[in-house]
């Protein structure tokens, strides 16, 4: 599930690029990322961000973002 605050970097060893989510409405095609620092801040299409680096196959993604640091999920309070 995405969340906002994770971070992805690219699947291809060649690039460097690192993505933190800002925000994403479930449901959407696309989510608003920044760069780590926070200061270029663009939309990316969810199909690209992955949770591992490896395809069903096995073999190593090219394209895309894999993820590299969750943020815990949101814990239910309990009605007292």
């Amino acid at each position: 599930m995405i969340r906002p605050g994770q971070e992805y970097e690219a699947c291809d060893p060649r690039e460097s690029i690192r993505l933190r989510i800002k925000s994403y409405t479930r449901g959407d095609a696309r989510a608003v990322v920044t760069d780590t620092s926070g200061k270029r801040t663009r939309q990316i299409l969810v199909s690209h961000l992955h949770e591992t680096s490896t395809r069903k196959d096995g073999t190593p993604r090219r394209s895309g973002y894999r993820l590299v640091k969750d943020t815990p999920h949101p814990t239910r309070m309990e009605p007292q």
